[in-house]
């Protein structure tokens, strides 16, 4: 039996545009990320709103199932330029319910 914990992250109320970076995430058949509000824009993800990324691991162990979801989350990492300049993870959360 194999466990699944998934974990969205979702735009704040603040209503700004943002970009992500996840090139220190490694997506496997256990790790998936599946984007909802993003665009591409010059190469780099922008978050254009809403629900922003849906973050989806696989276990045969549900803490580590959960564990895993959210260390994946911690990984990403937002920024108010396209650049990667000026680091702002204020413009998301995500919900720390996760396998409960």
């Amino acid at each position: 039996m194999y466990y699944c914990a998934r974990c969205q992250r979702l735009s704040r109320i603040i209503q700004k545009d943002f970009f992500i970076d996840l090139s220190g995430i490694k997506e496997n058949e256990n790790i998936k990320i599946f984007h909802s509000g993003t665009a591409m824009h010059n190469s780099k993800i922008k978050a254009i709103g809403g629900r922003i990324l849906s973050v989806n691991v696989y276990s045969k162990n549900k803490e580590e199932a959960v564990k895993k979801a959210y260390n994946t989350i911690k990984a990403i990492r937002c920024y108010e330029d396209e650049e990667f300049s000026v680091e702002n993870n204020d413009y998301v959360f995500y919900r720390e319910d996760i396998g409960q």
